[in-house]
């Protein structure tokens, strides 16, 4: 674990692979996935000193910041340190920070600093710092080697900055045994960095107070609460200053002993089955519930941290398990609950696990930001929803083998009010939870594999009757993978075999009045080793320490290319991160180009032509605007006025209408993604900085011509007289598009349909991007999975996006493959683009059928989803109806129907590396229905036909891939009366053909297209 004690070592023996280990007992409790520092010692005993390190964010001073001003707050070796009181030392301001004007609110970072040594035979050991009993830092230990180690940990506490300006005292907890073998001391210095603005500090955003919900000195243990069994519930009361107008709990958390492996725990009933007393049990779900009285405001499902003496201690050598060194903390947001705690009496905060067993350490740190202005704030709780935990296991065994799947759910959302200086704010926080968890024995129980996946999402908004103050949502997706093993047995000499993959993908948004960022991570390690055993004794070692570390892609440029270097520099067996797969980043193309005139880009398209005898153009310019800083912002807007020409203009007189986008940009930039929305606002998602500077100047103009005399064509086809929107509403900080974000989500807009509506069409906007950019050529799950491919994108090469209409399918998009001009390689697109990255195709869905069941005046969902969908497509649509003029209602009726299930099939042949993957699918929807109005009773039938082939092969131990790709899509509509009214068929096959390898050993890579 981070072994929380330590006796003497107890090597023990089960049927069950977890436990054939040479285990060792840490407070009498039998560690099931460790093995002793002491059986590795004598094949370390000749190497050098090893600096060991997690790689993480960096941590980088604001620009124009002074610093650093560094102090020593405490220097101190740990060895027999185990149940003893922690190491305290007195703690002053520095001179400093006490000199600084604006006191705490001048910092503008500080950085916790951990450096440590050890020599020696021992466990890693989990350890705290405290500051006035409020918590700065969780970590392990490196696990100690014969020869030294040394290793630095560095944690960005600004967010602490009230209480580094106030006199406390320091306490470091580290439980260390020392005897004749484990000999190992830790010597540690513990230093605190900070940084100053030099300019006025900003509206302070760090809280005014800072409350430690832990255990109180004096005592003989760390100053967190442990929580041993699953009905513990371990708490502080504390009373509220009256002044309060926002809290936010900050949790930490960590497991070891019994609980250290959770995640890999069987059910009871088959611990009890097979008489395995010694297997840690209670399944392998884990939720920590955090209450304040009785009101559970948040719950944590945690990042599944593994320690550096975890499953095998050479794994971790010299790069660290994620987490590992800087355990995580968890956020809560309970200002919705203030309305109930400004009582000025004491509440009780609790924490509790669900299904625990011994033991969890949990504290927390109460954020507090104080009315300076007045004495007394008030609020009330204006909604909450708290549903039951959902928890289901399937349970499947014989003997020893078995499988054992886990899900959980568990949404939690309050919603409060808080009258304070600053008006009337409400508050929403919101957590919603989903969790998968795949543990299989076979073998006789002498494999174990586990499969897991952790899916969190929260967010909190706060806003007065003005304005958004704040708006912040965090998605974390936190995938797990564990093979433990064993091959070869005979008598007492056996391989144990282990591999592990872990990572974090996070995604978060901040918004409010100091602008808006948007920052991602994605973090993935894989490690596999070895070991030989005789009598319990290891003969061998192998550990091939493989990693795959994927560099955030942030919107802080400097931040992820640090990654990479650190990368580069540390890691010379490392596959490096894939921020864009088939993509070249433009800041490897050569600036060759610098003194070239400007170069016209263009897409081969129809050309658009006015109609015969119109006259025309009256032109309007709608906006002109430069696009620079404009990722995450909300979009561009101008008032739109129907130009002079058109208000004068006959009904029905307009010909031709074309709007049209002129730009231009110099410098070095992705190609970003534009929408033209008919309300007139724009989003063009832009960042700029020091290596990414293009700005893009744009005009937006319309085009206007006329018939000279207006024609009357049928009803059927006139333009829409109405056109509604189904996308997201102005104020945002995006495009107005829907994001999908995998193949579970949908997303929807409910509308009410005019009541005089006769014939009305679906208009759908389409784009993928990140994971999906590329989706034609993705490989199996399986595939990647049995190649440790963790980097790749998977779900196979299939996408399909559903509409539905309130529980129909009403129509189905099978999108062309546009191939955006920064794709494959940029310089393939200059300067003809591809065909559509210009201008995006949409995909008409003819609705009129189904007009009998929405003419009732009520709200009907509009959705969208994607099949098999990665992050992230955007999409939205246009509903264009046509409205009878001469009657105040129609009315309709759905006569026939029918929407099979999709069929799909995937055929996979692959060795290794090398494979044949055919995915072959096929769609069919149509429905029937009448409408009647004035214009009579007029029948529509509407019907798609949809088929699909994709064959993507890997040759030359997967540096060559081939893909070959055919969508066939027919669609039709039909109305009639007594006669044929309207007859339109559309019949599209979108070929595509790419061809990716070396040309020779060297790095150049050729790619070819056919589309």
């Amino acid at each position: 674990m981070a072994s929380p004690t330590t006796g003497a070592a107890s090597p023990r023996r089960c049927l069950l692979l977890l436990l054939l280990f040479p285990l060792v007992s840490s407070a009498a409790v039998p560690h099931r996935h460790r093995l002793p520092s002491h059986h590795l010692a004598l094949l370390n005993a000749s190497e050098p000193p090893t600096t060991f390190f997690e790689v993480d964010r960096p941590i980088r001073p604001p620009r124009g910041s002074l610093g650093p001003c560094s102090t020593l707050l405490l220097s101190q070796s740990f060895g027999a340190t185990y149940g003893r009181p922690p190491v305290t030392a007195a703690y002053a301001p520095p001179s400093c920070l006490a000199a600084a004007v604006g006191g705490s609110s001048s910092i503008a970072l500080a950085v916790l600093e951990w450096s440590a040594d050890c020599r020696g035979r021992q466990f890693d050991r989990i350890f705290g710092v405290w500051l006035s009993g409020a918590e700065l830092l969780r970590s392990c230990t490196a696990e100690p080697r014969a020869t030294d180690i040394v290793w630095t940990v560095s944690r960005d506490i600004t967010r602490y900055a009230a209480l580094l300006a106030e006199p406390g005292e320091i306490a470091v907890y580290l439980g260390n045994l020392v005897d004749s073998t484990y000999t190992g001391i830790y010597h540690a210095n513990l230093t605190l960095h900070l940084y100053f603005h030099t300019a006025p500090p900003p509206t302070p955003q760090q809280a005014d107070l800072i409350v430690p919900i832990s255990r109180s000195l004096p005592l003989n243990d760390g100053q967190w609460f442990a929580l041993q069994n699953a009905t513990d519930v371990q708490g502080k009361k504390l009373a509220i200053p009256s002044n309060t107008y926002r809290a936010v709990l900050e949790v930490f958390v960590s497991f070891h002993s019994n609980d250290e492996f959770w995640y890999t725990n069987p059910p009871n009933d088959y611990i009890r089955a097979n008489n395995l007393s010694n297997v840690p049990g209670n399944g392998a779900f884990r939720e920590v519930i955090v209450k304040v009285n009785d009101d559970i405001v948040g719950a944590i499902w945690p990042f599944t941290v593994i320690y550096t003496g975890g499953v095998n201690p050479l794994l971790w050598r010299p790069i660290t398990g994620i987490g590992s060194f800087n355990l995580p903390t968890y956020d809560i947001d309970i200002t919705p609950f203030l309305g109930k705690l400004l009582d000025g009496k004491e509440h009780d905060f609790g924490f509790g696990v669900t299904n625990a067993l011994d033991v969890w350490y949990i504290d927390a740190n109460l954020h507090l930001w104080l009315d300076h202005k007045s004495e007394k704030t008030s609020g009330s709780l204006i909604s909450y929803e708290a549903p039951e935990l959902v928890l289901n296991v399937d349970s499947g065994f014989s003997g020893l083998d078995g499988q054992f799947i886990t899900s959980a759910n568990r949404h939690i959302s309050a919603t409060g009010l808080v009258k304070s200086s600053y008006g009337e704010v409400t508050t929403k926080f919101y957590q919603r939870f989903s969790y998968e968890n795949s543990n299989v024995y076979s073998k006789n129980g002498s494999v174990q594999v586990v499969n897991q996946t952790i899916d969190a999402k929260s967010g909190v908004f706060a806003n007065n009757a003005l304005s958004v103050l704040l708006s912040e949502e965090l998605h974390q997706i936190f995938p797990l993978y564990v093979y433990t093993g064993t091959s070869d047995q005979e008598d007492d000499e056996y391989t144990l075999i282990s591999f592990v993959k872990l990572g974090v993908n996070e995604k978060k948004t901040s918004g409010g009045k100091m602008g808006f960022s948007y920052n991602s991570l994605r973090n993935a390690q894989s490690a596999r080793g070895s070991m030989k055993v005789l009598d319990y004794q290891t003969l061998q070692l192998y550990s091939p320490h493989r990693f795959v570390l994927q560099a955030p892609a942030m919107a802080s440029r400097a931040t992820s290319s640090s990654l990479l270097a650190l990368l580069l520099l540390l890691l010379p067996l490392t596959a490096l991160a894939v921020l864009q797969r088939n993509r070249f980043p433009s800041l490897r193309l050569p600036s060759f180009d610098a003194s070239e005139p400007p170069t016209t880009f263009f897409e081969v398209d129809r050309p658009i032509r006015p109609p015969r005898g119109s006259v025309g153009p009256c032109s309007a310019l709608l906006l002109s605007h430069s696009f620079g800083y404009t990722y995450g912002r909300p979009p561009v807007t101008a008032a739109y006025e129907p130009p002079a020409c058109l208000a004068a203009a006959a009904r029905g007189s307009l010909a031709l209408a074309v709007l049209e986008w002129s730009a231009d940009c110099r410098g070095r930039q992705y190609a970003a993604l534009l929408s033209v929305p008919k309300e007139v606002a724009v989003y063009l998602g832009n960042l700029i900085d020091d290596t990414y500077t293009g700005v893009y100047h744009a005009n937006l103009t319309l085009h206007l011509y006329f018939h000279p005399t207006p024609p009357p064509p049928p009803p059927q086809q006139q333009r829409a007289d109405l056109i509604l929107p189904i996308s997201r509403s102005l104020p945002l900080n995006d495009g107005q598009w829907f994001a999908i974000q995998n193949s579970t989500d949908v997303q929807s807009k409910k509308l009410v349909i005019p009541s005089n509506n006769y014939r009305a069409v679906l208009e759908v906007f389409v784009s993928f991007h990140s994971n999906d950019e590329d989706w034609y050529i993705h490989p199996p799950n399986e595939y990647i999975e049995a190649n440790n491919k963790s980097g790749i994108p998977g779900n196979g090469a299939f996408r399909e996006i559903t509409v539905k209409v309130d529980s129909d399918v009403v129509g189905a998009v099978w999108p062309f493959t546009v191939i955006y001009i920064g794709g494959v390689n940029p310089l393939f697109w200059r300067p003809i683009t591809g065909i559509g990255p210009f201008n995006l195709p949409t995909y008409d869905i003819d609705i009129t059928p189904y007009l009998g069941k929405l003419l009732d005046g009520k709200e009907h969902d509009f959705g969208f989803s994607v099949t098999n969908a990665l992050d992230v497509w955007f999409i939205d649509a246009n509903l264009h109806l046509w409205l009878d003029h001469n009657s105040v209602k129609t009315f309709g009726s759905l006569v026939s129907y029918e929407a099979p299930t999709l069929a799909l099939k995937v055929e996979s042949d692959f060795r290794v590396l090398d494979g044949r993957f055919v995915t072959s699918a096929s769609r069919h929807v149509s429905a029937t229905g009448w409408v009647k109005s004035s214009y009579g009773e007029v029948m529509t039938t509407f019907y798609q036909r949809l088929s699909y082939r994709n064959i993507n092969v890997y040759i030359k131990n997967g540096t060559v891939q081939v893909v070959n790709q055919t969508i066939d899509a027919k669609s039709g509509v039909f109305s009639r009366s007594n006669a044929v009214l309207f007859l339109e068929e559309v019949h599209r096959a979108f070929p595509l053909y790419i061809f990716s390898g070396p040309s020779d050993q060297m790095v150049m890579n050729t790619h070819w297209f056919r589309l």
